[in-house]
Formats: structure tokens, sequence, C-alpha cells
């Protein structure tokens, strides 16, 4: 039987002005990602702008939407902070129109940092645009030194999908993020959060989305793989 196609949503990276050798953006996926579905029983392939969304998302079992840039917050209808980085609003557009179309053609979908923002965001949830502004904040969430380690712990609902794949209440997560979701999209429930209250996964319908990295945890160890596991799995029972 043929592995379950997951299309990977390109992020963009601009190109740096100090680059000599390439005056170009590109449309890339960091290799984390594509070896945590190949580990997980998946074949990843690139999901790239186009015109033809809906041929695009056709092709695949399933999607993730990766870690990236912040989100432009006029799509949930905020000013812009001094404390939102940059953002491309037509990376921000193509996500969200891959998402809904990969809801009209029921495909499961999991979504990682930036990917958890969006979906939130696609559902019409709002985000801190950084998680300094959420005056209950006590964690330090955005800890790059530690990418691949656990960083704090999270607390995960009993009976979730969530819960279900790391099989305890609490778990040690990486976090590489400094914006969080504010209020939660229509159709999605928070199953896990940190001891302060930050909101780190949601569920929904065929969703899962984490706003820490277990793609850079699953380069270490195999605990973060279930999450991956259940994505694949997804896809392949939704053919």
């Amino acid at each position: 039987m043929k592995k379950p196609v997951i299309g990977l949503v390109a992020a963009l990276l601009p190109y740096p002005e100090s680059d000599s050798a390439f005056h170009c953006d590109r449309q890339y996926a960091n290799d984390t990602y594509c070896q945590s579905i190949v580990r997980a029983g998946g074949n990843p392939i690139l999901i790239l702008p186009t015109e033809d969304i809906s041929g695009s998302v056709s092709l695949v079992d399933g999607l993730l939407f990766m870690g990236g840039h912040d989100i432009d917050p006029s799509l949930y209808n905020e000013e812009r902070s001094e404390l939102c980085k940059k953002s491309v609003l037509s990376e921000d557009r193509f996500q969200l129109d891959v998402f809904y179309e990969a809801q009209r053609q029921k495909k499961p979908i999991l979504g990682i940092c930036r990917g958890h923002q969006l979906i939130n965001i696609a559902l019409g949830g709002t985000l801190y645009q950084d998680y300094r502004l959420r005056k209950e904040t006590e964690v330090d969430h955005l800890v790059e030194s530690q990418y691949d380690l656990a960083s704090h712990e999270i607390i995960i609902r009993e009976g979730s999908t969530l819960h279900s794949l790391m099989g305890r209440t609490k778990v040690g997560v990486n976090s590489l993020h400094h914006q969080t979701v504010k209020t939660v999209g229509k159709g999605l429930e928070v199953t896990a959060w940190t001891e302060d209250g930050s909101i780190e996964a949601l569920e929904g319908k065929d969703i899962l989305t984490v706003q820490f990295h277990p793609e850079s945890m699953v380069a270490r160890s195999d605990e973060m793989l279930p999450l991956f596991t259940w994505l694949v799995e997804k896809s392949t029972s939704s053919r």
C-alpha cells in the first residue's frame, strides 16, 4: 500500500539583502518536518503558492502547517503592536486559503507554532502579538538556546487526542515563540496549557495544533513522534 502523502504548506524565506548569490525569495520547509513525517510513515511533499490551490490540496492525504513568521494582525482585526515582528500578508493569505480548501476536502491537519496560530485565526480566533502582553504570563516562551529540549511543562486535558498520544497529563516541551493564542477560534477546544494558563494545544474535527515544536524534539528522541504518527494515520483513513 502506498504511503499517505502529507503536504507541508510552504513557508516564505525572503532573500537577505546581504546574499549576493540569490536575489529571490524562497519557498521552503525545514528538514526536521520532512524527517518527522518520514519517520512516522508518511511521504512529505511541498504545497507551493499557486492559482490552483484546490488541485494542490487534492494531491495529498493530509496537511502540516509549519512554524514561521508572525501573522499580520489585520487578519484578526487588530492594529499592529510595536512588539509584533515581520509578517508577509501574501504568505498569510496563501496559507489561509490552503487551510480552507483542506477543510472543504476534509483533509486531516496538524499545525505547529505559527501553524497553530494560523488555524486559530482562520476559525475566527485572535492572538497576543507578544506573549508578554498577556498579564498572567510567568513562563519564558522564547528559549531559543534549547530548541530541541524541553524548557517548560504543559498540562494536557485528560481524554483529549493529545493525551491519548502522549499517555500522560504533563509533558516537557520546547518553546520558540513570542506570540500566543488569545481568543479561541470556532470549533476548537483548548487541550493543553502552561501553568500560567497560556494555550499550548487546540483540537477540532481532524485538527490538532500545538504551540511548541515537536519536529525539533523528534530529532533527539521519539517522545513527540506520535503527533506525526497521528497525522499519517488520520491521512491513511481519510483516503
